[in-house]
């Protein structure tokens, strides 16, 4: 294990960052209100990932990769990893695990015998009487699997599932570990939880089983923003790549995160202009600011809780807020923030007219 933390952090230029994250895989991962202090990774390797993320980053600023415009979008991903990091090791140090063990029961269940697969923030699975689904937890081919059906909402066909799970495998010995699976979750799971069909591919019945990944993503389709906000309690499966080493279920895995992020940025924003159209001046500022905590790297964002912070006149958090992030930007990947975000908050602190 050493060894390959020290071989990420010597600094070969062209490591990807997520891969790096990848590499601290076989670390378990379970956050939940049961787990005893065996079940949760220690500070001090949530550490050693942030570590490793922000070594393979600076490598890449060093050898002049973000330099030509058309490293752009290596720069972009490059800020969501350490993102992604960030988040990984808050959820890890257990600051969301108390929070996230309340939200058990703050759903609108259809069926009172619903299990409620909780994926973001942490991971837990629990049938009505919140006992954890241990057997389940436990295997991470199975979370895969589970969150795969779960937040699909609908038929998946099993090509799609070899593809995402199963991808070192010649197709014979793919379908019989999907059939394998697919026999051991439902014998362990409340009959009808999952459903299969010649043909159409298999699912997770949503009378059967509660996500809530799912459901923020009917609230955003439905624009309830109050329930996004409710619901988004971080990273999906923060640090989980379910044991598959497959590039079509990281791929996966980066779609359902940026997916639910941006749902959560875009009711947070919604929220806040509501806010500050209400006159509600302290609602609107908290809005704000979690909106830019959502983004950490992102300037576009930062400039907006910026523009809103100072058109309600809370300048004094605005420089906070911007102060924040240039400490930020400063510590994680030695840089400083861009010209446009500069002259911004010079304009706020002069007090200067600002449009927008």
């Amino acid at each position: 294990m050493a060894g390959r933390i020290d071989e990420a952090q010597t600094g070969r230029a062209t490591v990807d960052a997520a891969a790096s994250l990848r590499v601290l895989a076989p670390i378990p991962f379970h956050v939940s209100r049961h787990n005893g202090p065996d079940d949760v990774p220690s500070a001090n390797c949530s550490g050693v990932v942030a570590m490793v993320l922000k070594s393979c980053l600076r490598a890449r600023i060093v050898r002049g990769r973000y330099a030509a415009d058309g490293m752009q979008r290596v720069r972009d991903q490059a800020l969501n990893d350490l993102a992604t990091a960030d988040r990984v090791r808050s959820s890890w140090e257990g600051s969301v695990s108390a929070t996230y063990s309340e939200r058990h029961f703050s759903y609108r269940l259809r069926n009172k015998r619903m299990l409620r697969l909780l994926t973001m923030g942490g991971l837990s699975l629990a049938d009505e009487r919140g006992h954890e689904v241990r057997r389940v937890l436990r295997r991470p081919k199975w979370v895969a699997f589970l969150c795969v059906l779960a937040t699909s909402r609908g038929w998946v066909s099993r090509e799609s599932l070899l593809a995402l799970l199963w991808p070192e495998l010649d197709e014979p010995h793919a379908r019989h570990a999907l059939r394998q699976t697919l026999s051991e979750l439902k014998a362990t799971l409340p009959a009808g939880t999952l459903r299969s069909e010649a043909g159409a591919g298999l699912m997770a019945d949503p009378d059967e089983l509660w996500s809530d990944a799912a459901d923020l993503q009917q609230a955003a389709r439905d624009l309830e923003h109050q329930r996004v906000r409710d619901l988004y309690g971080g990273e999906y499966l923060p640090g989980f790549d379910g044991a598959a080493r497959s590039r079509s279920f990281e791929d996966w895995l980066d779609r359902q995160r940026n997916e639910l992020r941006r749902h959560a940025r875009r009711s947070t924003w919604a929220l806040a202009m509501q806010a500050e159209a209400d006159g509600r001046t302290v609602d609107a500022v908290e809005l704000a600011v979690d909106a830019a905590r959502l983004e950490p790297y992102d300037e576009a964002v930062l400039r907006r809780s910026l523009l809103l912070l100072a058109r309600v006149g809370d300048r004094g958090r605005a420089c906070d807020l911007f102060e924040t992030f240039r400490r930020r930007f400063e510590t994680d990947l030695e840089m400083e923030p861009s010209g446009p975000s500069r002259d911004l908050m010079d304009r706020i602190r002069a007090g200067a007219p600002l449009g927008g």
